[in-house]
């Protein structure tokens, strides 16, 4: 199929290698691979320096040609002529010959995956390819990411409100400024701190260890931690038990008598 053409990317500008106008890469391809992103050649972003040498080729017209170009211009990396090329060209469209290239650079070591460096690299890739994939990840992800949004937002409403000076402070702030916070109040300061003292008594403060005792509930029908020992130590029949764990039947009865 007449399909296949060869194309060329040319300088924008003088450099120390050739003068503007003169091509710096030459390919084979066909469809819109002249301007796709290759590998290692930057593709020009003004499109009028892309030329199409030849068109309406043959696969093997076309590498043919692509080889005699990159003959005829010479290879930059070789000290021949003025391209950026890695190859003589001719092997792109070949499956076999690129399977027999790569053959041959695994049996040397010198394959591209071979390298410690791009094998860390694609295990960095896979492992957030795979972590993305996750839903729980995502999930999480798409949590935070709207937290922020909302904790940024907040944050500069208020840097703008008081730079227009339109800014309320929160009501906390406004009621320790006036002095008028429940918690400036010596009454509910106190209440507080009985409060916390006679859960700390009871055993039932939330800050209290209670890695070795198990809820229960007592004959009076109250819940109260137990050691574990204690708990386990019970002898006989449930009904009989000072102290029953609090999800069991008899700690229901218990609670409704």
């Amino acid at each position: 199929m007449l399909i296949y053409y060869v194309y060329a990317y040319l300088r924008n500008k003088d450099s120390e290698t050739a003068k503007a106008g003169t091509p710096y890469y030459i390919g084979k391809g066909n469809r819109r691979r002249a301007f796709r992103k290759h590998l290692n050649i930057p593709v020009p972003e003004d499109k009028s320096n892309i030329i199409f040498l030849e068109t309406n080729l043959t696969e093997i017209g076309a590498l043919a040609l692509e080889r005699r170009y990159i003959q005829w211009y010479g290879r930059k990396d070789l000290g021949t002529g003025i391209l950026h090329n890695r190859t003589d060209g001719g092997e792109g469209g070949d499956s076999k010959m690129v399977s027999a290239r790569n053959s041959q650079w695994y049996a040397d070591g010198k394959h591209p995956s071979q390298n410690e460096k791009n094998k860390k690299a694609l295990r960095e890739r896979n492992a957030i390819g795979n972590a993305f994939r996750n839903r729980y990840i995502q999930r999480e992800l798409s949590a935070r990411r709207t937290k922020e949004s909302r904790i940024n937002a907040a944050k500069l409403a208020a840097k703008t409100t008081k730079e227009n000076g339109t800014h309320k402070p929160w009501a906390n702030d406004r009621w320790y400024a006036e002095g008028k916070h429940p918690m400036q109040n010596p009454e509910n300061v106190q209440a507080v701190k009985d409060r916390e003292n006679s859960k700390v008594a009871a055993g039932t403060h939330p800050f209290l260890n209670n890695k070795n005792k198990i809820s229960c509930i007592d004959k009076s029908g109250k819940t109260v931690k137990v050691d574990k020992e204690v708990y386990h130590s019970q002898k006989g029949t449930q009904n009989d038990w000072e102290y029953v764990f609090v999800r069991s039947k008899e700690a229901t009865r218990r609670r409704s008598l």
